[in-house]
């Protein structure tokens, strides 16, 4: 029997779904499939153990009574199977059935990006991992974030506190590299992380913060300022939506609007009240 060990597949979970063997790539683009979809995303999420029948169809129709739950379950494993033939492994192989369990087959070589983002927290925050090391490791895992978890999927009952988990790798990860380019004063850098960021988690008040500070010691004021009312104007503009700005950051308009002497003395500020946000060492 082959074993398909020359193919290692690739997995995205963040920003998107898609599924890559080889040069062939399959991507949640049908919402006919929406069940099938649901259901591949359901087994590779949790690839780690054998699913029952009943709590596949549990997942899948929650609120509906199915005359027939079990031959819907089978159907629509049949309707998965097809959303993997293009690739270059049989889709039996892929996804398995033996006695009323499911799983997703992980004896092929698989990469997950969540767990490619696991790892790379742990090594960033470890003990003994050192400054330029943990900056290569974040910029990496900055990259490896491309978004929410499943957003398709988002309103799914089992995704919202997997993606809020992933959500929160991404800002502490995004917050620990921002604290290692102010602490080489590389505004530069800051403004290019805290843009990234934003483009993809938009409230993060602390990103804001450091966005127009490095903005200010960068030597662009009008730019930091700019950035301050903007973002106090959208809090005001929407109340209820989001919580008022902190005391820290609109504490930050005496900073950003002081004269440019005074930078030095800030910084040793920010980096102080930036050391406190960084999350203890697993």
């Amino acid at each position: 029997m082959e074993t398909y060990t020359n193919f290692t597949i690739s997995i995205q979970t963040l920003g998107g779904f898609s599924i890559t063997a080889g040069d062939v790539t399959v991507k949640e683009n049908d919402n006919r499939s929406r069940k099938a979809w649901l259901l591949l995303q359901y087994l590779i999420a949790f690839h780690k153990r054998e699913l029952s029948s009943p709590e596949l169809i549990s997942m899948l129709w929650p609120d509906t009574e199915l005359s027939n739950p079990g031959g819907s379950l089978k159907s629509l494993v049949f309707r998965t199977r097809k959303l993997l033939s293009p690739l270059p492994i049989p889709a039996e192989e892929l996804l398995s059935q033996q006695n009323g369990f499911y799983r997703w087959n992980s004896g092929i070589p698989c990469t997950i990006d969540t767990e490619e983002l696991d790892l790379l927290y742990a090594k960033i925050f470890s003990k003994t991992s050192q400054p330029e090391e943990q900056r290569r490791l974040c910029l990496q895992a900055l990259a490896l974030y491309q978004g929410e978890f499943l957003p398709n999927s988002g309103s799914e009952s089992w995704v919202i506190p997997i993606n809020t988990y992933y959500s929160s790798l991404f800002i502490r990860i995004a917050h620990r590299a921002m604290d290692l380019a102010m602490e080489n004063q590389d505004y530069e850098e800051v403004i290019h992380l805290c843009r990234h960021v934003l483009s993809l988690e938009t409230y993060d008040e602390d990103t804001h913060y450091n966005l127009a500070y490095a903005l200010f010691m960068s030597g662009n004021q009008p730019a930091a300022l700019s950035h301050y009312q903007s973002v106090l104007n959208h809090f005001y503009e929407s109340p209820g939506e989001l919580p008022p700005p902190s005391a820290h950051f609109t504490a930050l308009y005496k900073i950003i609007s002081s004269d440019q002497d005074e930078k030095e003395t800030d910084l040793r500020t920010i980096l102080f009240q930036l050391s406190e946000n960084t999350p203890p060492p697993v």
